[in-house]
């Protein structure tokens, strides 16, 4: 699978990413990482660009009730068309031996949240438990910090803890957040309890912290019928009176997913009827475009069209995986200083002792040609895991 592979990468100073000129949506993207990393994501921290990447811990075998999910990553920071580690993005985080930290990393301005993972014993209601853990960034570390970062929320803000949104004894989880250019915040999240089984009929709800204000709106999504059971949630902000959210069934099979899509204008929140028969994963945009991660498509369209045509954006095979259109997971979508990234995960076939394993391998996307295709491998320690490929 792994060709010849140039030098590895080396720690650097940083930079910022140019902030590119809005593309027309015929431009096509490249792969700008790729290889068997579970976890290739670009994210926002410390005024740059930087790239998660690891093991998502989701392929271990043979697992049992309680045991812990070997997710472990790591950080490196973007620097225009290339990747250098910067040993200090992780600093004042737990490590394991192979140099990653333990868990699942996201940033978001100065704030990271570490989730670690256990399968849920049973008799819970849940596959999965998870434990959050928030840290600030302070004195050139991460130090840890009580409660959950919600985007990159004003310090001075003076909004308060989120209301309670749950009826019958439900607890609001909080899936989903993103912060306006005026620097409003939005959460989003649903109604859960603690039973087995779930609850059938997912109920949504949106806190809404318009900048300045001291207390929450809050909102239920409506016409959520289609959609049954747990559901995961994302979140787009274009502006305080501006704003999109999708939901998805994790559990359902992807060609059984439902299209689901919200639209905000300032006061209430309604379904928006969309002819795609996948189920959007993810949503982010432009001042311009808005773009959705559909599992087995990436689409984008213009604003101020009633009727919401979307075009479905093709996006280049892995060069280092024998894999089709049809097998690519496209799962997230972010924009980054004006640079538009996606998120795309495949199985891939390695060698054991004993025969062959499939794994999850993933590629990253974008409109910027990398200097060199980044080649990203979770099995190697987190100094060797990143190579560029000459």
């Amino acid at each position: 699978m792994r060709g010849a592979v140039a030098a590895l990468l080396v720690a650097a100073c940083g930079g910022q990413i140019t902030v590119p000129s809005t593309p027309s949506p015929q431009t096509e993207f490249e792969i700008f990482a790729e290889g068997p990393c579970p976890r290739l994501s670009a994210q926002h921290a410390l005024g740059t660009t930087v790239l998660v990447f690891g093991e998502t811990g989701y392929d271990l075998h043979g697992w049992m009730p309680g045991e812990p999910v070997a997710a472990a990553q790591s950080l490196a920071e973007v620097v225009g068309d290339t990747v250098m580690l910067r040993p200090a993005l992780s600093g004042g985080l737990p490590h394991d031996a192979r140099g990653y930290v333990p868990g699942a990393l996201e940033v978001d301005g100065g704030w990271l949240t570490r989730t670690t993972t256990r399968y849920a014993r049973g008799g819970t209601g849940a596959l999965f438990e998870k434990r959050a853990s928030a840290y600030v960034w302070s004195n050139g570390r991460w130090a840890g910090r009580a409660g959950r970062p919600m985007g990159r929320l004003d310090p001075s803000s003076r909004l308060g803890e989120l209301p309670a949104m749950c009826a019958d004894g439900r607890q609001f989880i909080p899936t989903a957040h993103d912060t306006s250019p005026e620097g409003g915040v939005f959460v989003a999240g649903r109604c859960d309890d603690a039973a087995a089984p779930n609850p059938v009929d997912p109920v949504i709800h949106v806190a809404h912290g318009r900048p300045g204000a001291r207390t929450w709106s809050t909102a239920r999504i409506p016409e959520t019928d289609e959609l049954r059971g747990i559901v995961n949630l994302d979140l787009f902000a274009r502006r305080d009176d501006e704003a999109y959210l999708v939901a998805y069934e994790p559990f359902v099979a992807r060609d059984e997913r439902k299209a689901f899509l919200a639209g905000y204008d300032g006061r209430h929140w309604r379904r928006i009827e969309v002819p795609v028969e996948d189920g959007f994963m993810g949503v982010s945009g432009t001042e311009t475009e808005l773009y959705l991660a559909a599992g087995r498509r990436f689409y984008q369209r213009a604003y101020g069209t009633a009727t919401l045509p979307l075009a479905a954006v093709p996006l280049p095979l892995p060069a280092f995986a024998q894999v089709t259109a049809s097998q690519m997971h496209v799962h997230a979508v972010r924009v980054l200083s004006g640079q538009v990234w996606v998120e795309a995960s495949y199985r891939v076939q390695v060698p054991r002792k004993e025969g062959v394993d499939a794994i999850w391998a993933s590629a990253l996307y974008t409109r910027q040609r990398p200097r060199r295709l980044i080649y990203c491998d979770a099995r190697e320690s987190a100094d060797q895991a990143l190579a560029e490929v000459p």
